[in-house]
C-alpha cells in the first residue's frame, strides 16, 4: 500500500468511526433513558469526554495522574491518534523551530545549529514533539480494535435496553395516568406519541 493510499484508507476509516460512534452511543443514550432530557444531557457529556480528553485540546504528556484514565478511556483519543498520524507522520515539509519550543529542543538546536541559522525539521517531526511522542502511526492497528470494541458495546446496549428497562424499572418508574384528570391525561398521551423514539437495532 503506498503512503497516500494508507493516508487516506486511515484518515476516512477514523473519520468514519467517529461519525458512527457518536451516532450508536446517542441512539444507545435514547433507548437507555425514557426522559429524552437525560438522553441529550448523557450526549453532551460524551461529546465534552471526547473533545477534552482526546489529546485536541490538553496534549496527551500533559495529562497524568486521574485526568490519564480519562484520556485512555475516551474514545475520541484513538479516532484523534489515528487522523493526526495518518495525515502528518510521513509529511516532510519543513518547520522552523522557535527558540525554547518544544520542537526546538526536541531538535536539540541550541547544540546543533548556528546562532544565525534557522533549525528546521519536517511536519512529522513537529508532530511527534507536539504530542510529546504519545500519538504514533504504529498504533493504529490497536486503535482500530478499540474503536470496533466500542462500536460493539454501543450496539449491545441498545439491544439491551429493554431488558435493562425492565430489570431496573424501579428506578426509573413515572407516576401512572390512572388518578389524573382526563385533560391531564389526554395531555400527556399526545406528549408520550411525540416524544416516542423507537429503539431498533
Amino acid at each position: 500500500m503506498s503512503p497516500l493510499t494508507r493516508c487516506i484508507f486511515h484518515r476516512q476509516g477514523f473519520f468514519t468511526f467517529n461519525i458512527a460512534l457518536y451516532s450508536y452511543f446517542g441512539q444507545a443514550f435514547v433507548c437507555l433513558f425514557k426522559p429524552m432530557a437525560t438522553a441529550q444531557i448523557l450526549a453532551s457529556v460524551f461529546i465534552g469526554l471526547n473533545n477534552f480528553f482526546s489529546g485536541l485540546i490538553v496534549r496527551p504528556q500533559f495529562m497524568t495522574g486521574l485526568f490519564a484514565i480519562t484520556y485512555w478511556i475516551t474514545p475520541g483519543h484513538y479516532v484523534y491518534e489515528g487522523m493526526i498520524t495518518s495525515l502528518f507522520e510521513d509529511d516532510n515539509r519543513t518547520v522552523v523551530a522557535d527558540e525554547g519550543s518544544d520542537f526546538w529542543d526536541y531538535l536539540d538546536c541550541g547544540n546543533t545549529t548556528a546562532v544565525d541559522d534557522d533549525c528546521t525539521g519536517s511536519v512529522g517531526d513537529f508532530m511527534f514533539a507536539f504530542y510529546g511522542g504519545k500519538f504514533l502511526r504504529e498504533h493504529n492497528a490497536r486503535n482500530f480494535g478499540i474503536l470496533g470494541g466500542y462500536l460493539v458495546l454501543a450496539r449491545l446496549l441498545t439491544w439491551m435496553a429493554p431488558e435493562l428497562h425492565q430489570f431496573f424499572g424501579h428506578l426509573t418508574a413515572s407516576p401512572t395516568l390512572e388518578d389524573a384528570e382526563p385533560a391531564t391525561k389526554l395531555q400527556s398521551t399526545r406528549a408520550q406519541v411525540a416524544v416516542h423514539v423507537p429503539c431498533y437495532v
